[in-house]
């Protein structure tokens, strides 16, 4: 067998190196950058079989499979990988420190033993994930590798519901994406529904930038659909491998963004928030949309949160060696919180229209690829569709402000005292699965941070203005720890209205807060945010329960999204289609200590990290407790921020002290 050894850290590289040799394994190629890599590509090729690397070389990995064929491989990383094990099929991950040779060795011994990757049919059977040490994790089963007319040549993603494989679709030769509903939904009847529901939803867009759905069906007891493979590298590739665009290339890609958003909008097509690993550089250099299009609706679309998320990926992919102003100065609009602030897609995509207008303008004649009137032409055709899809977008918003001046209610509650802190008394406790851990006593707020309550620190910040209660880490490009749309959200809480459809008033959390927020908000209370095993020993207490009313699920017991999507019954279950006040769930909802809110309402941030599903080797911060907006989940269910910048309307907060107040 020959390795390659993939590793930024000569001492790595080398103990590895001396390790495989020591135990008459080899002989062992290292490399420190991708550029080695390449190299090697072109000298060694397929005589090597195994890659040990460092998980910020992932790209690399995937970039020589490309290039040379299959090779197995290992990844050194750093934070929990588990969420990992079912993206990197066939893999061995393993944490950096130490370094575990006996582990590696082990695993290079059963490789031995096994078929040579490339000598077996594409699409056979891929083993599971390895997450070392992981003696609870179970190995999924392999796959057929046909299914119908299709043969499945990888598994993309696995979710909770649905498989996802890249395909061939043998009659034709064409490359396809396949998702499969899986064996315990597809024996349930509602599952089944709300599958071909979002078949249908998906084959009624027709729009030349979203991927199109070519056909369902049913075969061997199998009920899946497939939809257009679109060849390229999305956003958030884009970021993990580290490439730089232009901001002509990267607008056109905001553009097609946020045309796509507007058309399933204007169209009445229930979507999901655009995310960027939906926005897709095409190989034939055309910006590609995934097909976003869900089969039940969702209350509101935080348009703010979407538009500013994929700003901040794009931002870092930003090749600012070029020309960059006309990116950067639209960039800084959308954090203007003055009326020149954009905060809707039907304010942003003019403005992308113009900027990538002004950006072609800037460049040099001979490095267009228009003349100025085929240019001028295009930009005339785009305008007037996309006029079409703004007064569109206008009219829907209008009739909604008409339809809401109408649907206010008179008078609204008082603010609640609500403060309250409960004691949690030191000692050992059963962590995740039973893992036993013990905590010293501590103090957590018996609700979720409120409207009332995060007013009164903005308050604070406007009459003595400073960050003296900012995170230490929160990045320079953050000045204000207000919520997008705060005026509009405060003033209908205050008079008891509605806020994006949802009733609100003083008492509900606040949401739509990131986590540099959440943490200055509770330094500014002198507290902190609860790291997750205080979060988890809060809700769950002593004796390992899964819910705080015991070991089994009662959906009406907590406001959750059981009844999200159940059209006009949304809500149905525990009254409520959004959030609710803090408190309203006082008697339901509450751990055995007394805390309130934990398996409802909405999500809260924690000072606890893992590791980010999307880009492997980031950390992220973690997430726990249900919303309004999720699928029932029980107490010990982790989940992932997408950044500490992510803001969502059903996230919130509560903070823990040392001491009681």
């Amino acid at each position: 067998m020959v390795f390659l050894v993939i590793h930024d850290q000569e001492p790595v590289r080398q103990v590895l190196h001396a390790a495989l040799a020591g135990r008459g394994l080899g002989p062992c190629l290292t490399a420190s950058d991708p550029a080695q890599v390449r190299e090697l590509h072109r000298t060694v090729g397929p005589a090597v079989s195994i890659i040990i690397a460092s998980a910020s070389q992932a790209a690399s990995v995937a970039e020589w499979r490309q290039c040379v064929g299959p090779v197995r491989a290992a990844f050194l990383g750093e934070g929990d990988l588990a969420a990992w094990a079912v993206r990197l099929p066939g893999e061995l991950l393993l944490p950096s420190e130490p370094l575990p040779i006996d582990a590696l060795v082990s695993w290079i011994g059963a490789v031995a033993a096994q078929p040579d990757p490339a000598e077996v049919a594409p699409g056979g059977p891929v083993a599971p994930a390895m997450v070392v040490p992981a003696p609870a994790d179970v190995p999924s089963a392999p796959v057929s590798s046909l299914l119908g007319d299709y043969e499945l040549l990888e598994m993309v993603r696995e979710g909770e519901r649905t498989v996802t494989y890249r395909a061939l679709q043998r009659s034709v030769q064409r490359v396809v994406v396949l998702e499969r509903l899986r064996s315990g939904p597809a024996d349930d009847p509602a599952e089944v529904s709300a599958f071909r529901a979002l078949v249908r939803a998906q084959a009624a867009v027709v729009h030349p930038q979203i991927a199109a759905v070519y056909e369902a069906q049913e075969q061997g007891g199998s009920l899946f659909f497939t939809r257009e493979w679109i060849e390229g590298k999305n956003l958030s590739q884009l970021r993990t491998q580290r490439q730089r665009l232009p901001q002509e290339t990267l607008l056109d890609l905001l553009l097609a963004a946020g045309e796509a958003a507007m058309w399933l909008d204007t169209h009445e097509i229930p979507r999901r928030p655009v995310t960027p690993g939906d926005v897709v550089l095409a190989r034939d250099g055309l910006a590609r949309i995934a097909n976003l299009a869900t089969g039940t609706a969702t209350p509101f679309q935080d348009e703010t949160a979407e538009i500013r998320g994929l700003f901040a990926t794009a931002q870092e992919i930003l090749d600012t060696a070029r020309p960059a102003e006309a990116f950067l100065a639209l960039a800084a609009r959308l954090n203007d919180l003055s009326p020149r602030g954009l905060r809707t897609w039907a304010e942003v995509v003019p403005a992308l229209a113009e900027a990538r207008r002004r950006a072609t303008e800037a460049r040099p004649p001979h490095t267009r690829r228009l003349s100025a009137a085929t240019q001028e032409e295009v930009n005339r055709r785009r305008w007037r569709q996309r006029r079409g899809l703004v007064a569109a977008a206008l009219a829907t918003a209008v009739a909604g402000g008409l339809m809401l001046r109408w649907l206010l209610p008179v008078g609204a509650p008082p603010p609640r005292p609500l403060n309250e802190m409960i004691r949690i008394p030191g000692g050992p406790f059963p962590y995740q699965t039973g893992e036993m851990r013990e905590l010293p006593e501590f103090w957590i707020g018996k609700y979720e941070v409120t409207i009332a309550q995060y007013a009164a620190f903005l308050d604070e910040l406007d009459r003595t203005p400073g960050n003296r209660h900012d995170h230490p880490r929160q990045p320079a490009a953050k000045t204000s720890h207000q919520p997008a749309d705060w005026p509009a959200l405060l003033a209908a809480a205050r008079r008891g209205g509605r806020w994006r459809g949802q009733p609100v008033d003083l008492n509900c959390p606040v949401t739509g807060v990131d986590y540099w927020d959440a943490w200055a908000y509770a330094h500014w209370r002198g507290h902190r945010l609860p790291t997750e095993e205080e979060w988890e020993k809060a809700a769950r207490s002593t004796d390992g329960r899964l819910y705080p009313w015991g070991r089994h699920p009662d959906a009406p017991r907590a406001n959750t999204g059981a009844d999200f999507a159940a059209g006009a019954g949304r809500g149905g279950q525990d009254g409520h289609a959004g959030w609710a006040p803090v408190d309203a769930f006082a008697d339901t909802d509450r751990s055995p200590y007394g805390v309130v809110g934990m398996a409802g309402n909405v999500s809260e941030w924690t000072d606890s990290t893992m590791l980010d599903p999307e880009v492997l080797d980031r950390q992220v911060p973690v997430l726990r407790g249900g919303s309004y907006a999720s699928r029932p989940m029980d107490l010990t269910q982790r989940l992932p921020a997408g950044s500490a910048e992510a803001a969502d309307p059903a996230t919130g907060f509560r903070t823990v002290a040392d001491r009681g107040d």
